[in-house]
């Protein structure tokens, strides 16, 4: 099968089309057609070639399934902007759509995930998060591509001679396409089926000079932050007490929460907050509770979101009665739901999300206004050395958490108490065991706990077998390749399933566009939000989406965020206060955005669709989103400008990042801005 070339590039100013492909030394080849699970699209033919020496070029193209044009369009001496556009003619399932380009360059850089340049070594994934640079000496010259947009998914390998990239218009391991329709341990790997006429498409430029040309892309997050961080906290250990002092820090301040400057309220810190929607015979508060329901509107005043956990606590409601139960929380406007567990048929992983069961959850969501939901797993059980970016996930290793033990030995010893110590042996054995042991293993840890409770010695032969069908499974061959995959790395499923990302199912059913959002649980909220751990976040430009309980006060974890204080009264700890004081310090000071799990999505969502295209040396054309549901505050950062950035004729106000970047915020309300780069004495 012939895999036609869009565009060669064997020198600078040398650009034409050909029909087949050339040899990686060649230079710079863009491919025509897009690949299908890795292959040209099937049956692919050429319908139409135009080619204008000084417009630029477009191929139009047809497959079995798919159909398209791509194009090449000159935008200023040796700089073009390139087009994939495609539509499914039929139903299609794919692992991947990738658009491929070869390049013989030497020197490459490329962005990663902290957005910093640097030197391409092997194969790197960048995520839906980052967009795309790629750059590189070529033929006496430099040579740079840039996405418009953040794509979906990129990979990037060095190959002898040069490299290979792949943009892909969509990719298993961006979204995974959840249909829950099989054992929930292996979702991640389930596919979706795009629906006929479903459009696709991805853009970059590619410029040619013979020095270095800055770079401007766009930023992750908002205004001028440099990280971003949400908690997402369960109902499960809920009380009235426990709830005021999260609040204000203490609960007798819950009498008069708007008189203190402590807690989260106090200190305008704004997450999300999920609330039981019912607790029959239960001490767990729940917004049936008139008083807690009181303090859940001063939340809400505040900026908290205030969103339901599940249906009930324990017991499913019928189908008719589930309106009813979730109806208080249309007060508090929320666009969240979380829920977990495998007792309630109406969770969203278990039937929730399917149209065609009784307890469905989606017409509840849409009367709700709920766009977020959590996808029931966690990166982790606790963050491994303090570390919280969750773009850095390599971290999450066995090593990483072995390396914890000393530590929380020592807490242990000093706590004289032990659990804390065994669940660090827990989660690092959660992270070595094969994906193919992990129902052995969970049965293991109930088993293990049965074991601790007074009289559970009863259970020690049972923890014995489950133990050896552990270790079997995990010593076959091919689980032992996996084990030392996850000695180094993160476990295999945490490589798959990506932080935040579209929910198909809604979609393709016609119904509501929804996102699902993965999480890292942390107990310890005293060591784990510690400064050092805030300040390195920052550092990274990277983001952190916590699954907490904070009411909780578990012998088994230490660091917790309240302890009891006085009779039947409950006070944040003092190293958790102290961690909150930094958040809001860091917070103002407008390095750490700090929000609801709702309001950072659609920040982030905002973001990726910035569109950045040059259209004059060292001049760009920023053009925000039209679809005007969100009203972001776009941020952008420059690379290599050196002198003044001007922004709609005006000289930016900007702030360095890292070592050879600065950032821009573009909130002035325009829908299209045009940032242009001055040298340093030019008179501007």
């Amino acid at each position: 099968m012939t895999a036609y070339v869009l565009l060669t590039l064997n020198s600078p100013g040398d650009c034409r089309i050909g029909s087949q492909p050339l040899p990686i030394e060649a230079g710079i080849s863009v491919a025509a057609i897009p690949e299908i699970d890795g292959q040209v699209a099937s049956g692919s033919t050429i319908l139409e070639a135009n080619s204008d020496r000084l417009s630029g070029w477009r191929i139009s193209w047809e497959g079995a399934d798919v159909a398209g044009q791509t194009t090449c369009m000159r935008l200023f001496d040796n700089s073009y902007l390139l087009d994939l556009d495609l539509t499914l003619k039929t139903n299609l399932a794919p692992r991947s759509i990738g658009w491929p380009i070869t390049g013989g360059m030497t020197g490459i850089d490329v962005l990663t995930s902290q957005y910093r340049l640097e030197a391409l070594r092997g194969k790197q994934t960048v995520d839906r998060w980052t967009p795309l640079v790629l750059r590189g000496r070529y033929s006496g010259g430099h040579v740079q591509m840039v996405s418009v947009q953040h794509p979906v998914l990129t990979h990037v390998e060095a190959v002898p001679g040069g490299c290979r990239a792949v943009l892909y218009v969509d990719h298993q391991a961006s979204h995974p396409r959840f249909s829950f329709r099989t054992d929930y341990s292996r979702n991640w790997k389930s596919q979706y089926q795009y629906a006929a006429g479903q459009r696709l498409a991805v853009s970059l430029v590619l410029q040619i000079s013979d020095m270095i040309v800055p770079i401007i892309v766009a930023g992750r997050y908002p205004r001028r932050y440099r990280a971003a961080m949400t908690i997402t906290d369960h109902a499960d250990h809920d009380t009235l007490a426990k709830w005021s002092a999260l609040l204000c820090g203490h609960s007798e301040n819950g009498n008069r929460p708007a008189q203190y400057r402590e807690g989260f309220a106090g200190l305008g810190l704004r997450f999300t907050k999920s609330v039981y929607p019912h607790t029959p015979g239960s001490r767990i508060a729940s917004i049936q509770w008139p008083e807690f329901k009181q303090l859940c509107h001063f939340a809400a005043d505040t900026g908290i979101e205030i969103c339901p956990h599940g249906v009930d606590s324990a017991t499913q409601p019928t189908p008719g009665e589930m309106a009813n139960v979730l109806a208080p929380f249309a007060e508090f406007r929320p666009r969240t739901w979380i829920d977990h567990g495998f007792s309630l048929s109406s969770n969203y992983t278990l039937q929730g999300w399917s149209p065609d069961s009784e307890y469905e959850l989606l017409s509840h969501l849409d009367r709700l206004g709920i766009r977020y939901v959590w996808s029931f797993l966690d990166f982790g059980q606790v963050p491994p050395r303090g570390r919280l970016n969750q773009f850095a996930m390599q971290r999450f290793s066995g090593v990483n958490y072995l390396l914890d033990l000393p530590s929380l030995f020592a807490r242990a010893m000093k706590a004289r108490n032990p659990l804390p110590f065994l669940h660090g042996w827990s989660v690092l054995l959660f992270q070595l065991v094969p994906d193919a042991s992990m129902s052995e293993f969970f049965a293991l840890q109930r088993q293990a706990q049965a074991v601790l409770r007074r009289g559970g010695y009863r259970a020690i032969p049972a923890l014995a077998r489950t133990l050896l069908r552990v270790v079997g499974k995990s010593l076959r061959p091919s689980e032992i390749a996996c084990t030392l995959r996850q000695i180094m790395g993160c476990r295999d499923e945490y490589r798959a399933v990506p932080l935040l990302y579209p929910e198909h199912h809604s979609a393709a059913c016609g119904g509501t566009p929804r996102w699902l959002f993965s999480t890292v649980g942390v107990h310890d909220v005293v060591n784990g939000f510690a400064p050092h751990c805030i300040d390195e976040l920052i550092d990274e430009y990277g983001l952190h989406i916590a699954h907490t309980y904070m009411s909780a006060v578990s012998r088994t974890h230490l660091g917790h965020a309240v302890e009891p204080h006085g009779s039947g009264e409950w006070q944040l700890t003092p190293g958790f206060a102290q961690n909150l004081r930094y958040i809001a310090e860091r917070f103002r000071a407008g390095d750490l955005l700090f929000a609801p799990l709702a309001e950072l999505g659609d920040q982030m969502a905002f973001q990726r669709q910035l569109k950045i295209v040059p259209v004059a040396v060292n001049r760009w054309r920023v053009t925000l989103p039209t679809d005007g549901q969100h009203q972001g505050h776009p941020q952008i950062i420059v690379y290599d400008a050196k002198g003044n950035v001007i922004v709609n004729d005006r000289q930016a106000d900007t702030s360095p990042f890292g070592q050879q970047a600065r950032l821009i915020d573009l909130s002035d309300g325009r829908q299209e801005s045009f940032v242009e780069l001055c040298p340093a004495g030019s008179g501007e």
